[in-house]
């Protein structure tokens, strides 16, 4: 594989290419998801990588371009949407949602019934209760025990999980253009 971050590679990447891969971790969710849906039209088919050591219950519901880490498991009727990353170790439990461009770090463990919304980032070892509801860029710091909704764009932290502070998501996608 190659690899640039100048522009004038990347038209000669596109040509030369019939898939891809983003490999872009942490909060960057949405950078990923973005840079992944402007390679589709591209006509650039989205790569998925699952550790053979990965479980997930229906393959039906993992969404395009997912990652799943070796040791990761994806439980019955739980949902996760594209361009998300389940790494190490972490536990998605029963009939949990997972929006697009998240990322749930080595060792998070999710409750059943969790709803967790776009482009959110739960660090490692953080523990989510059941039935709790994650809004879109929220950042669930590592080692949190999440027993309450979190807003949207929310920084939160501790045990149990308070509010830190709001952040804001910002992408520009000029690269393409």
């Amino acid at each position: 594989a190659e690899f640039s971050n100048k522009k004038k590679d990347l038209e000669k990447f596109l040509a030369n290419s019939n898939y891809f891969l983003v490999c872009i971790g942490n909060e960057l969710g949405m950078a990923r998801y973005f840079i992944s849906k402007e390679l589709e039209k591209k006509n650039i088919k989205p790569l998925e990588v699952i550790s053979k050591n990965a479980y997930f219950d229906d393959k039906k519901l993992l969404g395009k371009g997912i990652q799943l880490f070796p040791n990761s498991v994806v439980q019955t009727g739980a949902k996760v949407g594209d361009y998300s990353i389940l790494n190490t170790g972490s536990i998605l439990e029963h009939d949990c949602e997972v929006g697009n461009g998240v990322h749930i770090m080595p060792g998070a463990a999710i409750g059943g019934n969790v709803i967790i919304s776009d482009f959110v980032t739960i660090g490692m070892n953080a523990t989510v209760m059941p039935k709790i509801i994650i809004e879109e860029g929220a950042y669930i710091g590592a080692g949190a025990v999440v027993n309450k909704n979190v807003k949207k764009n929310e920084v939160v932290a501790g045990n149990p999980a308070k509010v830190l502070k709001k952040i804001e998501h910002k992408f520009d996608l000029k690269f393409f253009k």
